[in-house]
């Protein structure tokens, strides 16, 4: 590297300057020495004064090139007859030159200093902006969703130098990857000379900044948000937030915005949930689509095109591994703590079957022919590192590019280099955002999730020349589903992309060991698969501005959506604000918000039900229909809950698209005719919502429960939100004169009615207290089978749910059906946990030697049926009859003596080893909650000793943290220990108390005859001291608390299991491989 420097002498600097002389300043440089010396080297016996070192340089290229850009900006030397090195300048000026030439030099080097012509796409960005933002305003903001590759910070970058306002702006991402383009992009094109980009990152912006702010080039910081929060009390015109997707309602970014209080412009090629925040007028889309339709249309020839394929990779002898879902794909990337592949074999199997030569398969046909670069996203860092030694047996040279490897483009685009025929970039998302490499051609999906946008970005990748790309998907149903969103937002934002075809932007290939092109009517079927994709597609149509539903009375219609993350955060704009921000007062903005996201939800909740009016309409022989006649429909109403016609009104307010809603509701005939063709259960059941807080059983499920029970005689079914529970009990051969319902919504009711009239229906309208049930019960009604899903907990009207333990509705409904089953009958109920936990109540039902049924099967976890319940639910089966030694089998995995068992659990190990505990014989701890010091027995006690309740009451629930004369008593109340003025009558005895709700492990058992305890802890009382402790010794062993941590129930200490337990050292009962297992878990 090539040192440059400046020095100078007091005289012929500062003494120049006092004297408003220009100063005189030498420019020289070293290549070997360091500066002092060479400086040293000129400071010989002649110089009256010590030269001054005014700065050194590290440069690529030597004083004299310098020289030549100094006087070709007009600078004179100070001695032009002998070519002296010194010149006429500030050490300012110099400095500003220096980084003038630096990057004059740096574009002729790159030879791509030329002239851009914008395509007309970026011409009409940058009109437009400049049109709506003629009125300058800090509170402007901007949308800019382009397709990644369409030259968004091109287009930006012109708005810029065009913005006369603008003279600083700030590039801010949550990524550092997007910089690098445009920092090239400023650099790269005469358009944009005026313009100087200064990396934020790199040590010596500042002085950069202040060079260049003193004259009349715009300035354009390059940064992080992260970064940027350091920066204080720069003069910023304007920000530009680039992929502004990640982070946009973040709360960050939204105390960066307002210190800066400047004008936005958002950038995006995923802005699918910004874009209606913003007004039409500001907000430029330019997508995919348009790109491809102005192809078509011959406006882009060297526009490149995506070859779609999606590829099912048979994973079925991965069972041994991963369970009962071996076909998911990521299951065979899953990695050990060592970061090693679990079934390394599998994956072996997998890369070879994919990326290798493929030599049975026809050379036409094969997977990878036309790749030769691959960007490859998977679904883990250390599965990224693994697979990494695993692809070095290919033609693909691997590169892992995550968080930990520091690797950024210029390090991938030298890996591609360094290996031309072939490489493979791996990577868990990382570099995903701005990653510009014009050689992959190739990009294949392995990652999770569903996501468009970052599907989206994913498949972006490639496509950074004028080259077709191929993109690979291994998970089929969210490749097309994708695409289809993709598609159907394109046409909602722009009617002209319904010119051609969703196959004609995307040729849409599936692949198994050959090609097959999939026409539209092909991709409807495979979509129709899955009906639920209808609800996606109806519920995500775009809306307007969210201030119309202001216009809107809901009266008290609230309905809740089932579709997860379709609601997005408000983000609240006036009719007339044009993009400006809302300056309200936060106060008045949250119940704003609140407001409005309830009617959002309510106008969601609406659509996503439509895709089941037109189910009804199809099964009633109507082929189509537009939105104005499925609002007219005779189901519109029971099936939505729709009662005061919203929809109606968002379409007249103009907050709902009728052309966008008509759109989506001609293909929902489609796929919900061929979906009804093909199973019309499974149809009703991805289509169903409930309107309370019980779920329908999804059909997988419910076809087992259906064979464990009998279908015949009287059948009663406790909830069935859509009928599908009814409709598969008569599809099984169960007349519908023999099913009763029992529901608490009427248009549930409703839709159970057109499954068949003759079902028979009873409505609860009061489910606290259950009248029509207790009816049932009172007539002596019997039932052969009953199979529930109950509502968990009554709602009291205003959404909220209300009940929990014995209260709780779920409760209530079991402990009455039991009253309602024939002798020898059946009961299929999926409930909480709690039932199984070795709670008193509800456990005695089918545990124990006082149990009221026969328990044959339960599955201690049914939750993956039913992600949007947050409560641990199970499912059981029992028979109305009571057998001595009844067995019941737990997750088809092992079975347990049901009058034995006190709690079930969903593990053989520690099942058989509280089972071993409680069958030894010998005496059992003698633990409860007899005589605790509540405040309702202490002030018994008072008003027996003559004082009134309300005397007693104020003393029982007077304490003091600490001990004085006026509270000497100790009570132990959980983990802590508070002072009273009561002598309890348990003062005096020898006592052990147990924290109910003490720390795991951690919690201290006390033994004490000076202090007393309230119903927060668990008590022994001995008869001496020794005694107390000899059983405190007991518990205190690790692996007998092992044992007490697993008695727990809501995580509270169970009495009821701890008093069956052994007062014996645990050393004594258990079996060497047990207490093994229990030191393994500690």
């Amino acid at each position: 590297m090539i040192k440059l420097y400046f020095y100078s002498t007091l005289s012929w600097y500062e003494n120049r300057i006092k004297l408003n002389k220009i100063p005189f300043l030498k420019i020289g440089h070293s290549e070997t020495q360091t500066v002092l010396d060479r400086i040293g080297q000129q400071d010989t016996t002649s110089n009256p004064e010590p030269l001054i070192c005014m700065g050194e340089y590290d440069v690529d290229f030597k004083d004299k090139d310098f020289h030549e850009w100094l006087e070709k900006q007009g600078y004179k030397r100070s001695r032009e007859d002998k070519d002296r090195e010194f010149f006429d300048i500030t050490v300012e000026k110099a400095e500003y030159e220096l980084e003038r030439y630096k990057k004059e030099k740096s574009k002729e080097v790159s030879k791509t200093l030329n002239e851009l012509k914008l395509y007309e796409h970026q011409v009409n960005f940058v009109n437009k902006i400049l049109n709506s933002w003629k009125d300058w305003d800090s509170s402007l903001d901007f949308l800019l969703f382009a397709k990644c590759r369409s030259g968004k910070s091109v287009m930006v970058l012109s708005a810029i130098d065009k913005l006369d306002n603008v003279k600083v702006s700030a590039v801010l991402s949550r990524f550092n990857s997007p910089k690098k383009s445009w920092i090239n992009d400023s650099e790269s094109f005469k358009n944009f000379e005026n313009i100087i980009a200064i990396d934020t990152k790199i040590n010596g912006w500042e002085k950069q900044y202040k060079l260049w702010s003193k004259t009349d080039k715009k300035i354009l910081l390059v940064g992080t948000i992260q970064g940027f929060k350091k920066i204080k009390n720069l003069p910023i015109d304007l920000v530009v937030y680039d992929e502004a997707h990640v982070g946009y309602n973040a709360s960050d970014w939204k105390r960066i915005n307002k210190k800066l209080n400047c004008p936005v412009i958002y950038v995006s090629g995923t802005a699918y949930k910004l874009q209606d925040d913003f007004a039409d007028s500001m907000k430029y889309v330019y997508t995919y689509f348009e790109e491809q339709r102005d192809k078509k249309l011959s406006k882009r020839l060297d526009a490149p095109s995506v070859k779609v394929m999606y590829r099912k990779y048979d994973t079925t002898g991965g069972k041994k591994y991963f369970g009962q879902q071996p076909d998911a794909l990521q299951n065979i990337f899953n990695v050990d703590d060592d970061g090693n592949f679990i079934d390394h074999n599998a994956v072996l199997d997998f890369v070879i079957s994919e990326f290798g030569n493929q030599r049975h398969i026809q050379p036409n046909q094969r997977l990878l022919k036309n790749s030769t670069h691959i960007f490859l996203t998977i679904n883990s860092v250390p599965a990224a590192h693994a697979i990494e030694e695993v692809f070095s047996s290919t033609r693909f040279s691997p590169l892992v590019v995550t968080g930990d490897t520091k690797e950024d483009q210029s390090s991938i685009e030298k890996h591609i280099k360094d290996n031309p025929s072939g490489t493979i970039i791996i990577t868990k998302l990382a570099n995903v955002l701005g990653l510009t490499v014009k050689e992959i051609d190739t990009v294949v999906n392995f990652s999770e999730g569903k996501s468009v946008e970052v599907w989206t970005q994913v498949m972006f990748r490639g496509g950074s020349s004028s080259k077709d790309w191929t993109y690979i998907d291994y998970s089929p149903e969210r490749c097309l589903c994708s695409i289809r969103e993709l598609y159907f937002s394109a046409c909602d934002r722009n009617p002209d992309i319904a010119d051609y075809y969703l196959t004609d932007y995307f040729p849409i290939i599936e692949w198994m060991d050959g090609e097959k092109e999939l026409d539209e009517n092909l991709v409807s079927k495979i979509l129709s698969d899955d009906p639920s994709n209808a609800i996606k597609l109806m519920a995500n149509t775009p809306v307007g501005n969210k201030n119309i539903l202001d216009e809107i009375d809901f009266l008290n219609l609230h309905l809740r959506p089932s579709v997860s993350n379709i609601i997005k955060d408000v983000n609240l704009f006036t009719n007339d604000s044009e993009g400006k921000k809302n300056k309200i007062k936060d106060g008045e903005i949250k119940e704003i918000e609140i407001t409005k996201s309830h009617k959002e939800k309510t106008v969601k909740a609406i659509k996503e039900r439509l895709p089941l009016v037109i189910y009804r309409e199809i099964k009633d022989g109507n082929n189509s229909c537009n939105v104005f006649s499925l609002l007219k429909s005779k189901h519109y109403i029971n099936d939505t809950g729709d009662n005061i016609n919203i929809l109606q009104k968002c379409l007249e307010f103009g907050y709902e698209n009728e052309r966008v809603l008509n759109r989506r509701i001609n293909q929902l005939f489609i796929d919900i005719g061929y979906s009804i063709s093909q199973d019309d259960s499974k149809t009703l059941d991805k289509l169903s919502v409930s309107r309370k807080s019980q779920q329908q059983i999804p059909l997988e499920l419910l076809d087992k429960v259906l064979t464990e029970v009998p279908i015949c005689g009287k059948i009663l079914i406790i909830s069935d939100p859509s009928g599908l529970h009814s409709q598969r009990l008569i599809e099984k051969g169960c007349e519908p004169q023999n099913i009763m319902v029992w529901e608490n919504d009427e248009c549930h009711i409703y839709a159970i009615k057109q499954i068949d009239d003759k079902i028979n229906v009873i409505y609860e309208k009061n489910d606290n207290k259950l009248p029509e049930l207790n009816k049932l019960l009172n007539k002596k009604m019997k039932f052969d089978v009953i199979i529930a899903n109950p509502p968990y907990q009554s709602n009291n009207g205003n959404g909220e749910l209300n009940g929990s333990g014995t209260g709780a509705l779920w409760w209530k409904i079991s402990d009455l059906s039991r009253g309602l089953l024939k002798e020898n009958g059946w009961m299929s109920f999926i409930t909480p946990t709690n039932i199984l936990n070795g709670g008193d109540t509800f456990t005695n039902v089918i545990l124990g030697k006082k149990r009221k049924l026969n328990l044959k099967k339960v599955y201690t976890d049914v939750n993956q049926f039913f992600p949007k319940v947050g409560t641990k639910i199970c499912r059981w089966v029992a028979q109305n009859n009571i057998t001595e030694g009844n067995e019941s089998t737990v997750n088809d995995d092992f079975t347990i003596d049901t009058d034995k068992t006190v709690k079930i659990y969903n593990d053989k190990k520690v099942q058989d080893i509280i089972q071993t505990l409680i069958d030894y014989d010998s005496e059992k701890f003698d633990i409860s909650i007899k005589d605790a010091a509540r405040v309702v027995s202490i002030s018994k006690k008072l008003q027996k000793d003559g004082f009134s309740k309300q005397e007693a009451d104020d003393i029982a629930k007077d304490y003091s943290p600490i001990q004085t004369e006026e509270y000497p008593y100790a009570y132990k109340a959980n983990e802590k220990i508070k002072y009273g003025k009561v002598k309890w009558i348990t003062y005096g005895k020898w006592k052990m108390m147990i924290p109910h709700m003490g720390k795991p492990f951690k919690y201290e058992i006390v033994v004490s005859d000076t202090m007393v305890c309230d119903q927060s802890c668990d008590v022994q009382y001995f008869d001496t001291e020794d005694d107390a402790l000899k059983t405190k010794n007991i518990l205190d062993n690790p692996l007998y608390r092992w044992v007490i941590e697993q008695t727990r129930v809501g995580g509270r200490l169970s009495s009821a299991i701890l008093s069956r337990l052994p007062n014996t050292p645990i050393t004594k009962v258990l079996t060497s491989n047990q207490i093994d297992y229990i030191q393994s878990q500690l």
